[in-house]
């Protein structure tokens, strides 16, 4: 958003790569930067999503496969191992769900 603020602003005036061109080839660049950064944008939201829904899914992988453990062992002790994810919120400080 920011960037297309500064491009908007520096085609206003006729600054940058928008210096010496007429009306029409500056609203031509500017429309393909825009683009190209809305773009970006998206996949990059796309990927971050896709890492969230996968990590969740590892962690749920992890809950069951760890009852399935417990089911087959019950006597053996398991305190050595580190706890899940969602008992400890200081490791999700920056995640988003």
């Amino acid at each position: 958003m920011i960037a297309s603020v500064i491009a908007i602003d520096a085609g206003a005036d006729g600054a940058g790569p928008f210096s010496g061109h007429d009306l029409l080839a500056k609203m031509v660049v500017l429309q393909a930067f825009n683009g190209t950064v809305s773009l970006t944008a998206l996949l990059l939201s796309a990927v971050i999503t896709e890492q969230n829904r996968t990590l969740r899914e590892i962690e749920e992988a992890c809950e069951r496969l760890t009852e399935a453990l417990y089911r087959l062992a019950p006597d053996e002790a398991f305190d050595h191992w580190p706890s899940s994810r969602r008992e400890r919120p200081d490791h999700q400080k920056g995640h988003r769900s």
